[in-house]
């Protein structure tokens, strides 16, 4: 089968798939990927396939633009910067070599799932997050400050969805059915199912102990595990390696592959680890401006499947990527979430014992040593955090979800 894969956004959401597009290469699957060329020596890597769409420069800009880890407005920029992919991914797509026997993309990449309609070529939806699953009854926490949205009626939830869909309705209907007229599509009308839940299956890249299916979720999804490489070996760089080595384990701070405005957090991040007498690994993007202290060092990119192994704790964003990393490594994470799938993410980690969520808005110094001593002094967590790990390193999404795609 000639299969294409489509994922836009972060480093994390891109790795899971790249780890599909290798499972489904190493089952005979001819296999090419539409990426971001800021992304595309992560295909290299794996000797996969790609064809580029826009340039390094496009990315940037949206990743340094003031408005991506907004709470509310990021929503509306990542989506308006979706559209104006829809020309470059239409070329990107044809360059690509159509057409394909599947098309699996993410709801950042529904240029390419109405391309495929368009085509007649089956498609599937693949989510990675469970903020992209409505539901009436364990409701995602969709913003910092929401915690008790899920206790409220179900029909002030309805409503709640109505504006919405109606506010986001003015921003990409008019774009998104301009674009399906040039395809010969018919227009949308409905937000969520003919966007959010498009494709001819969805897929659910979490597990169920992650996020419990509910009542009231479409009939044509099928929930897998978290996409995590059990298999691959991953190397550190020599100098983060002498670092590890040099003493004890570190906690790790990392708020994010595509956050370049982590200043205050990394000073947060150095003042706290001085305070608990703990080395402290910063990763980042880019460099701190200023030199750091005796205990503490800085990469700009590492695999945490190798490096969350050796280190005591994390402090991260709540990206789904880093939250099941670290949750495969069996090691306390505090989840200082901004925007976008974050605090719904946080909160399934403090739901489940592993660690704790504390809003980006409100991390101080004080804050952050208070939730992480208890972190790393509580024995129940730590035994929380290693039945995970061991849960997860006996699952194998990979397989039921190859076999499941080929069967699409």
């Amino acid at each position: 089968m000639r299969i294409l894969l489509a994922p836009f956004g972060s480093e994390g959401d891109v790795n899971p798939f790249l780890w599909l597009a290798t499972g489904l290469r190493e089952r005979g699957h001819d296999v090419s990927l539409l990426l971001s060329p800021h992304y595309g020596w992560l295909a290299d890597e794996r000797g996969l396939a790609w064809t580029a769409v826009g340039t390094p420069e496009d990315f940037l800009r949206f990743a340094r633009h003031p408005d991506i880890w907004k709470s509310r407005a990021g929503t509306e920029y990542i989506l308006q910067s979706t559209m104006a992919l829809f020309e470059p991914i239409r070329e990107a797509y044809h360059r690509a070599g159509p057409p394909f026997d599947l098309v699996v993309t993410s709801v950042l990449g529904m240029a390419v799932s109405f391309l495929a309609e368009a085509q007649g070529i089956p498609r599937v939806l693949v989510h990675l997050q469970p903020l992209c699953v409505r539901s009436l009854h364990d409701t995602p926490l969709y913003l910092n400050g929401m915690e008790g949205f899920n206790m409220v009626p179900r029909w002030v939830k309805r409503a709640f969805f109505a504006l919405v869909d109606l506010k986001l309705s003015a921003h990409i209907r008019a774009p998104v059915n301009a674009f399906r007229r040039t395809l010969g599509l018919p227009a949308i009308r409905k937000l969520n199912e003919e966007v959010l839940m498009a494709g001819d299956r969805v897929g659910l890249l979490f597990p169920d102990w992650f996020a419990a299916p509910q009542p009231d979720w479409p009939m044509n999804l099928r929930q897998f595990g978290f996409p995590l490489s059990h298999g691959e070996r991953f190397e550190l760089d020599s100098a983060l390696v002498a670092f590890l080595s040099a003493g004890e384990a570190p906690i790790v701070w990392s708020h994010g592959s595509a956050n370049f405005s982590v200043k205050e957090f990394q000073a947060i991040a150095l003042a706290a680890s001085r305070e608990l007498r703990v080395r402290c690994l910063l990763v980042s993007p880019e460099a701190p401006e200023l030199p750091l202290p005796d205990g503490a060092f800085h990469v700009c990119h590492v695999k945490f499947e190798a490096l969350f192994l050796r280190c005591r704790a994390a402090v991260n964003h709540g990206g789904i990527g880093t939250v099941s990393k670290t949750l495969a490594a069996g090691i306390p994470q505090l989840v200082v979430p901004l925007a976008h799938d974050q605090p719904d993410n946080g909160r399934r980690v403090k739901q489940l014992g592993a660690g704790d969520c504390l809003p980006y808005g409100k991390l101080t110094v004080p804050r952050a040593v208070s939730r992480l001593r208890v972190l790393l002094d509580s024995p129940e967590v730590g035994a929380r955090c290693r039945e995970i790990q061991v849960r997860l390193a006996k699952a194998d999404p990979l397989s039921a979800l190859c076999d499941w795609l080929v069967r699409c």
